[in-house]
């Protein structure tokens, strides 16, 4: 009896072979292939961290590819253009191994499951392997710990930012945001409204961890409060956070503080290196019991600028630029029913209109909440590369520079050409 026939069946003659997987079953898929398959040629094994050799097998990692470490970098880049077929040897990992392999270009209809094993059997020992940890990827290991998170669907929405306004009383360098550029903007109650009520109907009120008002500089938004208990009745469970730049914050009336004590809104002022009374602010909140901290900040306390470079001709890899962006399926946007994976996309023609530049946004660079059949689909969307991906310079991003002013300079945004 062919214990793997159910799968050798479905694979076409003389296909070439990876085997994801280092471990008894896969090995076993490796004897029975030689048995009764002999067309088939087993290119190698993949696993997730490990590289060196098996059974005089090579041994390769995807994810080893994908972050650009040096091992046999271009030696699997080379195999994975004739590989036709996967099999993966683990029924209870076959979906984060499923998602790396579309990463890396595998199609679904060529990618193959064993069938779940009883419990007792997966606990059979290793096999015996030479020089499967690379010390190369050993370095990475962490780095490919936050690859995995990037390129798999999230349980939940971890962060959901709600821009209310488009422009902002602080002109930061480098923002994310293009604020400095923006015109005044101010997004309506009704449309946000609209859009985390079709949100809790998606997520059944739950399923959003954090919710982040966010501008441009939300207090310049003369309907502010009127946010506040939309948020909370869509999301009673969620965490709501104010993220300011705290300027106004000592301008603003008690009605302000009854809101956010009402609404339970926590106010999470950036602490940037400006002449504020942060200690007085503190003393309001406290009167008003009103939760009051610091929304982002480096280990010494104050607010640093980012440079975080577009290629306006989108020649980067938008594969290479997703999985090395921190801000991928993480730090989500909603705006008008659009659902972006990050803020540029959403803000870039504050961008194109100030430097009278075209980076382009496309229907594949957002989803749309009302027209998504539940939420499932977008979780899976976010942990995608867009096609506005193309345009982010990944590998030059700066993080932690000083915080400065803005002046507008196109070079705040993109690399000074040579």
């Amino acid at each position: 009896m062919v214990k793997y026939n159910y799968i050798f069946e479905k694979i076409k003659k003389s296909a070439k072979l990876a085997i994801f997987g280092t471990l008894k079953e896969a090995i076993n898929i490796k004897h029975e292939l030689e048995k009764y398959r002999k067309d088939i040629k087993l290119v190698c094994f993949l696993d997730s961290f490990q590289t060196g050799e098996l059974e005089e097998i090579p041994v390769h990692s995807p994810l080893g590819a994908l972050i650009g470490t040096s091992f046999q970098n271009t030696e699997f880049l080379a195999l994975k253009k004739d590989i036709n077929a996967v099999i993966i040897s683990s029924f209870r990992q076959q979906y984060s191994m499923r998602r790396l392999l579309n990463t890396i270009g595998v199609d679904d209809e060529n990618i193959f499951v064993v069938k779940e094993k009883k419990q007792a059997e997966a606990k059979k020992n290793k096999p015996s392997v030479t020089n499967l940890i690379d010390p190369e990827f050993a370095k990475h290991k962490k780095h490919v710990s936050t690859v995995i998170r990037r390129i798999i669907p999230q349980a939940e929405i971890k962060q959901l930012d709600i821009s209310l306004v488009e422009h902002c009383n602080l002109k930061c360098y480098g923002c994310s945001h293009f604020a400095p550029l923006a015109e005044e903007e101010f997004v309506s109650v009704e449309s946000v409204e609209k859009d985390l009520k079709r949100l809790s109907q998606l997520t059944k009120g739950s399923l959003v961890e954090k919710i982040h008002l966010v501008g441009g500089e939300p207090l310049l938004h003369a309907e502010l409060l009127g946010f506040f208990p939309i948020a909370r009745n869509f999301f009673p469970e969620a965490t709501i956070k104010l993220i300011t730049n705290g300027i106004l914050l000592p301008q603003q009336s008690e009605d302000f503080w009854l809101a956010c004590k009402k609404y339970n809104i926590d106010v999470t002022p950036t602490m940037y290196p400006l002449k504020i009374d942060w200690e007085q602010i503190e003393q309001t909140a406290l009167k008003y019991d009103v939760k009051f901290y610091f929304h982002y900040a480096n280990p010494e306390g104050e607010k640093t600028s980012w440079f975080l470079p577009l290629d306006e001709n989108g020649k980067q890899n938008p594969t290479e630029s997703f999985i090395n962006c921190l801000m991928a399926n993480k730090c989500f946007l909603l705006r008008d029913g659009k659902f972006y994976t990050c803020a540029l996309p959403a803000t870039i023609q504050h961008f194109n209109k100030y430097f009278n530049k075209d980076i382009p946004v496309t229907e594949k660079d957002y989803i749309d909440i009302h027209k998504a059949k539940n939420i499932e689909e977008i979780l899976e969307f976010l942990a995608k590369p867009i096609s506005f991906c193309k345009y982010c310079n990944a590998n030059e991003r700066k993080m932690d520079l000083e915080w400065k002013m803005s002046t507008k300079s196109i070079n705040e945004w993109m690399l000074e050409k040579k």
